[in-house]
């Protein structure tokens, strides 16, 4: 992270808008981040646009301190997301919109490296969103993402196939 890239990543959220196209964000926020220029102000300017909202239960304790996990929720449907997937790891994940709530449960998985699990979650989640992919489906195939990319070792090593996803539902 630097100010270029902070740049950068502003920029393109702007351009993104521009064309109108959806913006998901996974803020995937690190408290030793924090502390370089323009990373708060980076989170925020994103999070003004996004339409998909992927936080953890850490995320969402920095973006809603001191809310409990309904209430921050809904602050945060409140003020602009149109979706939000709680991703809870071993606890699976929570959907939310403003018509539902849906608590998915996750898969039984034996970790070797969560590194990198949520990332194949979330492009999961996003990638059967694009491809239209009912939602309650979306969510099995990106909690199944989440089990199989625990199981292996590495940040890129998780990602899955549709028939890999297939198969192990």
């Amino acid at each position: 992270i630097s100010p270029r890239i902070a740049a950068a990543v502003r920029r393109g959220v702007e351009l993104a808008r521009a064309e109108r196209a959806k913006i998901s964000f996974d803020p995937n926020i690190r408290k030793e981040l924090l502390a370089l220029p323009e990373v708060e102000e980076t989170i925020a300017a994103v999070l003004a646009v996004a339409d998909l909202l992927l936080p953890s239960d850490a995320d969402l304790e920095y973006l809603c301190p001191g809310l409990d996990e309904a209430s921050a929720l809904e602050s945060l449907l409140d003020t602009g997301r149109s979706m939000i997937l709680l991703k809870k790891g071993a606890k699976g994940s929570v959907y939310r919109d403003r018509e539902r709530r849906i608590a998915s449960p996750a898969f039984p998985a034996e970790e070797v490296d969560p590194t990198g699990a949520g990332d194949c979650f979330g492009g999961t989640f996003v990638a059967c969103l694009a491809l239209g992919v009912p939602l309650e489906r979306a969510l099995r195939l990106a909690n199944a993402a989440g089990a199989l990319a625990v199981g292996k070792k590495g940040p890129m090593q998780g990602n899955s196939t549709m028939a890999e996803l297939e198969a192990f539902l």
